[in-house]
């Protein structure tokens, strides 16, 4: 019945089914005529998830912008958009998008993460540093994983390197530090 559908929500939910069923390009085609239908962010994401799928990084970049341009206050869609621009090396793209957000999302615990990597990624230092100083909360990190800690580390070593010496010498807080250790180590 959705083969036969008009409409882009049609076209939205065909495309989830054919990517469901491993149908990759047919996934697009329905997705692109979703969009071409009605301009819908759920569409471009899709285009853009798929895009980088494939490492089709600058056509998941315009693909992300479009969605996030539709759905600029949907916060999981904005931290995917800053995600993929940060992966195709466009850290000043996603400083951009992230200065654009209102308080309400810039205060997100992942999204300062991402921003903070961002800013790491340009070299300022210093506003990795005052992010990372200020305590990051991502409720969602699960047990084991390092993202903060490589964040602090290379923030360390990109302060070392630029002579900041006192940031430099700074010790992992453990509020960042999730990774498991067996008891007594």
């Amino acid at each position: 019945m959705l083969e036969q559908a008009d409409g882009w929500l049609s076209q939205l939910c065909l495309g989830v089914l054919r990517v469901a069923g491993g149908d990759l390009d047919g996934a697009a085609e329905a997705w692109t005529r979703s969009v071409e239908d009605t301009p819908n962010a759920w569409a471009w994401r899709n285009l853009g998830a798929l895009a980088a799928h494939r490492e089709r990084l600058p056509a998941a970049m315009d693909a992300y912008v479009r969605a996030g341009d539709l759905a600029p206050d949907h916060l999981p869609l904005t931290r995917e958009l800053v995600g993929i621009l940060l992966r195709a090396g466009r850290a000043d793209l996603a400083l951009e998008r992230i200065d654009s957000l209102g308080a309400d999302q810039r205060a997100d615990g992942r999204l300062r993460m991402l921003e903070a990597r961002a800013a790491l990624e340009t070299g300022d230092t210093t506003r990795c540093g005052r992010i990372l100083n200020d305590g990051l909360d991502v409720p969602n990190l699960r047990e084991g994983d390092t993202s903060l800690s490589d964040l602090w580390n290379a923030w360390r070593r990109a302060t070392a390197e630029a002579g900041h010496t006192a940031d430099a010498a700074t010790a992992l807080p453990h509020r960042y530090d999730f990774v498991m250790r067996p008891e007594g180590s």
